[in-house]
C-alpha cells in the first residue's frame, strides 16, 4: 500500500496474515438482530400497547403495527396518528401499564 504524506512516497509492508471472521462473533450478532425482530414481532402480533423511550428522554405510547430493519411504525394511543420511529433513536420498549 502506498502512502502519500505530501513530501515523499513510502510503501507500507503488506500484512502476510489473512484475517478471518470469527464465526461465533458473527453468529452472536445475527442472533441479537434476530431476537430483536422476534421481540418486536411479538408486540405486533399481540397488539399490546407499548411505551417507547427515545434517546432524548421522550416517551411515546401506542401500538406497534409494523417494522423493518431500520424503523418501527407506531399507532399513537388515543389518536389515529401513525408515527415512524428509527430504531437507532430507541432506548427502551416496554408494555404500557395504565395507572
Amino acid at each position: 500500500m502506498t502512502i502519500w504524506n505530501g513530501k515523499d512516497r513510502r510503501t507500507m509492508p503488506k500484512n502476510k496474515e489473512k484475517r478471518t471472521m470469527n464465526n461465533n462473533a458473527d453468529k452472536e450478532i445475527y442472533d441479537t438482530e434476530h431476537s430483536e425482530q422476534i421481540f418486536i414481532d411479538n408486540f405486533i402480533n399481540k397488539q399490546d400497547t407499548v411505551q417507547i423511550f427515545l434517546l432524548g428522554g421522550m416517551r411515546i405510547v401506542g401500538t406497534i403495527i409494523g417494522s423493518d430493519d431500520y424503523t418501527i411504525l407506531l399507532k399513537r394511543l388515543k389518536t389515529t396518528t401513525l408515527q415512524m420511529i428509527y430504531k437507532t433513536a430507541i432506548t427502551t420498549i416496554q408494555i404500557y401499564e395504565d395507572k
